[in-house]
């Protein structure tokens, strides 16, 4: 699982007979990724597209070690003593 995707949102208007169309792309792409990150740049670079970028928040590891940093990890030499902290 790639912990460096990003995913950009590009709103374009489009003028019909029945007035302006609004239409969402979104785009997900891999952060490390030259040719990928290039290709958004161009995007960008056209100044046609409303951008808002979002991130994709944390991996599950980080999230574990995010954890264990702020002291929500327990540790037990036993399940016995796991059970008994539990009240089980």
């Amino acid at each position: 699982m790639l912990h460096n995707k990003k995913r950009m949102c590009a709103f374009f208007n489009r003028k019909t007979k029945y007035g302006n169309i609004m239409a969402t792309m979104t785009i997900s792409y891999d952060g490390r990724n030259k040719l990928a990150r290039s290709v958004v740049e161009f995007i960008r670079s056209l100044d046609v597209f409303t951008i808002t970028e979002q991130p994709t928040g944390k991996g599950s590891y980080q999230r574990s070690q995010d954890d264990i940093r702020a002291g929500r990890v327990e540790t037990f030499a036993s399940s016995s003593d796991m059970f008994q902290s539990l009240g089980i």
